[in-house]
C-alpha cells in the first residue's frame, strides 16, 4: 500500500508534464550588419544587360506639322523627330557630356561618351541606311542616315555591317572596340549631324528634339 502511494505521485506529474503544451521555439534573429560594412556589390556580367535596348518613350510621327501662330505673328512649322534608342543594351552611363566648341574650327566633343564593355553589341538608334563604315585614322566608324536627315555616327566599332545596308531602330550594326575618348574604360562615341552640323544626341534619347522652320505662305 505505501509503494502505491510512492508512485501516484510521480505519475501525476508525468502526467501533466505530458499534458502543458510547449512553447514556440524563439524566431531566429539575424546578425546585426556592421554600421560600417559595406555590401558586397553585384558580379558584373559581359554585358550591361541581356535585355533590348530601353524604349524611352512612345514613338512621335515623323515629320509631323502644325501651323501655329508667333509672338510676331509669323507661321512656323513645328517639326519633331522621332525618340532614338540607346545604342547599347540596357541605358548606359554617360561617361562625358555633349560639349561643342564655341567656333566649328576650334576642338570641343561633339557626341557623347557612353560607358560600354569591349565586345559587346551596337545597336541602330534609328532605322535608316548605313552611309559610311570603315575607319577614319584607325579609328572604325559607322555612319546611320535616318528618314528624318539626321545621321547618327559610332565609334570605335569592329565588326561593321557595310555600306548600304537598311537597318532597323535596335538593330545589330557593330562591336564596341577598344579605344576611344574614354582613357579608364571602354565607352562608345555617339555622334548626330544634321548635314555638315552637329547636333546634340541628349535630347533625342532622353526627349523631343523641337525644331522651328519658316512656312513659306
Amino acid at each position: 500500500m505505501s509503494r502505491t502511494r510512492a508512485v501516484a505521485p510521480f505519475c501525476l506529474g508525468l502526467l501533466l508534464t505530458l499534458s502543458v503544451p510547449a512553447a514556440p521555439p524563439e524566431p531566429a534573429v539575424a546578425p546585426a550588419a556592421d554600421e560600417g560594412s559595406v555590401p558586397e556589390p553585384p558580379v558584373r556580367s559581359g554585358y550591361r544587360s541581356t535585355a533590348l535596348s530601353a524604349v524611352l518613350g512612345a514613338r512621335l510621327a515623323d515629320g509631323g506639322a502644325s501651323a501655329t501662330t508667333g509672338d510676331r505673328g509669323d507661321r512656323v512649322d513645328r517639326r519633331r523627330t522621332t525618340l532614338w534608342g540607346w545604342p547599347l543594351l540596357g541605358t548606359p552611363d554617360i561617361a562625358r557630356p555633349y560639349d561643342p566648341p564655341a567656333e566649328r574650327w576650334l576642338p570641343g566633343h561633339r557626341g557623347l561618351d557612353l560607358a560600354g564593355v569591349r565586345g559587346e553589341p551596337v545597336l541602330s538608334v534609328e532605322a535608316g541606311v548605313v552611309s559610311h563604315s570603315g575607319e577614319i585614322a584607325g579609328v572604325g566608324v559607322l555612319s546611320v542616315t535616318h528618314p528624318d536627315g539626321l545621321r547618327s555616327t559610332y565609334q570605335p566599332v569592329v565588326d561593321r555591317v557595310a555600306r548600304g545596308t537598311r537597318v532597323g531602330r535596335g538593330q545589330e550594326i557593330a562591336t564596341l572596340d577598344l579605344g576611344g575618348h574614354c582613357v579608364l574604360h571602354d565607352c562608345l562615341h555617339l555622334g548626330a549631324r544634321r548635314g555638315e552640323t552637329y547636333v546634340d544626341p541628349t535630347p533625342l534619347l532622353l526627349g523631343v528634339e523641337l525644331t522651328l522652320l519658316p512656312v513659306v505662305p
